[in-house]
């Protein structure tokens, strides 16, 4: 019986070398396999639980990080002493099938390998091996996506003119074979006895990198063959930099090592040729790296410091607050300094539809941290904001791409109705964050199948619908996607986490008779035969675009496909609805921005010229109609003295003005203004009456004081026998009847 010594070397992940354990363990080959572990200061008790769990396994303790060729060695000697008849060298974080021992076992070479095969930016890659240009001492490995293995007589394997590090390979072979390889990756090698007997070890200078090619290198100079086999091995990490735990690391060693395979085996002229490659690629890869750090960071913040200036700027000249915005302070005030408990929100455009009470209590809190300030909502939606892009951020990096998510920040932090609504305290300002978290986590369950985002994205769905109920949308779309996938156990989950944050509400509802609930089941059907007919263009396009997206959610299942669905169900539901209001569609932004990142970056990844031209056009297009609308068109709006809403800073003027006419006498107020129909339109008033101090409003009183926010009203309203107090913004009204 054949002796296979299979060479692990660990180095801080004991999770994954216990798994190729058992993968080992499930080998049907029958040859006998010896695993040798060798523990390369992985700063973890690995022993005990290899010990515990594979006793058959040989461990080999160090208290140093030997490197991978030393390591090896140590593996090897072991393995030559016990008279092994192939070493198999194996990277911890490998997938290999039942059969994959049987079928390197059967080829014909001194020293064999399969493809590699690992994900980079969501495309399989295959590794077939690596080649040498010997001009100037580089090793790289050829790698494809076109993976197309043909079983008949003729060459089942042929890669035309693929160019890798200034040079083109060819490959042609027969029998499920590729020879035309000068080196194999050290990840998986299958190495016979005779070849360590006649060459001896690996070359233990090379700490890192080049450790493989100089190895094979020595193996085809001493008559041994090598070959790739048509068999592959899934490798997890290979591809994937944002994994590496220290990149400068692995870039000092690779440099080094490449330096010295090219003084080992370079001669005369192209020793020098090779030098002066070696160091202009040196200085290349180290500013490239350097100037990535420097490039991504000073974007970063720089994208930050435009985002915090344009939600910030003139600010306390500008910050609406409204009727709305005063009926929700002075519920949030109840709680903060009258200890109620509410159980309902803010209320929606029906007057027996509610939404949930938790945007009180955050307003709530931030009223208790600054006393009362009317800009105490400004502080919270700043905060939410400040949120979304951090989370925006590490969403699209995780998701897509980091340059994707550096380009949906200049997307979020230049986009109109982004920052329009974040200078609004108002409860739907808060609702395309929580959405983005609920979308966000959904994604990331999605790709991860941990059910934890799950139950965070059912979570944040729960939040968000109290922040606005267009965001009910979400209900709908992500257990629709779980059933597709037929997740019919999560799917329920999901309901049961989302009603958490609703329990109050759904309390009260309960205990009042399920009215809500009634009324919402009766409305629904209402509301879809009252269609508008010109919403119906709309609406068309919507359900064309909903049955697109459903039609490449069962093709190709991914994150963009899942995005651009989403989008289009949701603007088919709103439709549906009637003819919603703008800021019905505002839970929609973060994923809108991510989508028309993702298109953008992918325009820049391609290789036609205009296409990339085209991404930096569309770059430059948003970034410079951002900046016009917010300097052209909303700052001025806001700053005109004719404008609605009448920012705080001079419904302050006003209500002090009040309060000192008044001299602690009753009184009562009224308004005319922007849809002064509806009562309790004084809200935002009766709020600061409060707050700077005053008696609470006597709707008997015989003083009373209105307010013309529309100057225009007043010419039509005003007693010209009465008193009048002049503003800016203005004017005040006195009537002692």
């Amino acid at each position: 019986m054949k002796k296979v010594f299979a060479v692990i070397v660990n180095y801080r992940e004991t999770g994954k070398t216990l798994n190729l354990l058992s993968q080992l363990k499930k080998q049907k080959s029958k040859a006998k396999i010896i695993p040798a572990v060798v523990n390369n200061n992985s700063g973890e008790d690995i022993v005990l639980a290899i010990k515990n769990k594979f006793p058959e396994t040989i461990v080999i303790d160090s208290v140093n990080n030997l490197g991978f060729a030393k390591a090896v060695n140590k593996a090897v000697r072991l393995g030559l002493y016990k008279n092994a008849d192939y070493f198999w060298l194996l990277n911890p974080d490998l997938k290999i099938a039942s059969d994959f021992l049987t079928r390197l076992l059967k080829v014909r070479a001194d020293i064999c390998g399969p493809i590699i095969k690992y994900k980079k930016q969501g495309k399989w890659i295959y590794d077939l091996g690596g080649r040498i240009n010997w001009i100037w001492g580089r090793a790289c490995h050829v790698e494809t996506t076109d993976y197309q293995w043909r079983h008949s007589g003729e060459p089942v394997w042929r890669l035309q003119n693929h160019k890798k590090n200034g040079f083109r390979a060819r490959f042609a072979c027969q029998n499920d074979e590729v020879e035309s390889i000068d080196y194999l990756s050290g990840c998986c090698l299958l190495i016979k006895r005779q070849v360590f007997d006649k060459i001896g070890l690996l070359d233990e200078r090379f700490f890192l990198y080049y450790e493989d090619a100089d190895f094979c290198r020595r193996a085809v100079s001493s008559g041994f063959s090598l070959k790739t086999v048509n068999v592959s091995a899934i490798h997890y990490l290979k591809g994937q930099k944002k994994k590496e735990s220290k990149p400068l690391f692995n870039l000092y060693h690779n440099i080094i090592s490449n330096l010295l395979f090219i003084l080992k085996y370079q001669k005369n002229f192209r020793l020098f040729l090779s030098l002066g490659y070696f160091i202009l690629l040196g200085f290349k890869v180290v500013l490239n790296y350097l100037f990535d750090k420097i490039r991504y960071n000073f974007f970063f913040f720089t994208v930050l410091s435009l985002f915090i200036f344009l939600r910030v700027h003139l600010i306390s000249a500008t910050l609406p607050f409204t009727e709305e915005i005063g009926r929700d302070y002075l519920s949030a005030k109840h709680i903060a300094f009258d200890r109620q408990i509410l159980l309902l929100g803010p209320p929606s455009s029906h007057t027996w539809l509610f939404h949930g009470p938790l945007y009180y209590y955050l307003l709530a809190l931030f009223l208790l941290i600054f006393k009362g300030s009317p800009f105490s909502g400004y502080f919270l939606t700043f905060l939410i904001d400040i949120l979304e892009f951090v989370f925006l951020y590490y969403f699209t990096k995780t998701l897509f791409s980091k340059k994707t998510a550096l380009v949906s920040l200049l997307f979020l932090s230049l986009f109109p109705s982004s920052y329009a609504l974040a200078r609004i305290p108002a409860h739907y300002s808060l609702a395309p964050f929580f959405s983005l978290l609920s979308l966000g986590f959904f994604l990331t369950f999605f790709n991860r199948r941990r059910n934890v985002f799950l139950y965070l994205s059912a979570l944040a769905t729960g939040i968000a619908v109290q922040m606005h109920l267009s965001a009910m949308i979400l209900v709908f779309f992500c257990p629709g996607v779980l059933l597709l996938m037929k997740k019919v156990r999560e799917t329920l989950l999901f309901f049961g986490v989302f009603l958490l944050p609703l329990s109050p509400i759904l309390f009260y509802d309960v205990t009042h008779g399920l009215e809500m609930i009634k009324l919402l089941i009766l409305w629904l059907p209402y509301r879809i035969l009252r269609f508008s007919f010109l919403s119906w263009p709309l609406a068309v396009l919507a359900l064309a675009l909903g049955f697109l997206s459903l039609r490449m959610i069962k093709k190709n299942l991914n994150n963009f496909t899942l995005l651009l669905s989403f989008i289009s169900f949701s603007v088919l539901l709103l439709f549906l609805h009637g003819d919603p209001p703008l800021h019905y569609f505002y839970f929609l932004i973060p994923a809108f921005i991510i989508l028309c990142a993702h298109l953008t970056t992918k325009l820049q990844k391609n290789s036609r010229l205009l296409l990339k031209i085209a991404s930096v056009f569309i770059i430059l297009v948003w970034s410079g109609f951002g900046v016009y609308f917010f300097f052209q068109k909303y700052l001025p709006a806001q700053l005109n003295p004719g404008s609605y809403p009448v920012p705080l800073i001079d419904q302050e003027k006003a209500v002090i003005l009040i309060l000192s006419d008044a001299k602690n006498k009753p009184f009562k107020l009224w308004r005319y203004g922007d849809l002064d129909i509806f009562n309790g339109y004084l809200d935002n008033y009766r709020y600061l009456v409060w707050w700077l101090g005053g008696r609470e409003e006597d709707s008997k009183a015989l003083l009373t004081y209105t307010i013309y926010e529309d100057k225009g009203k007043f010419k039509t309203y005003a007693n010209l026998n009465d008193k009048f107090f002049y503003l800016d913004r203005v004017i005040i009204e006195k009537t002692n009847q």
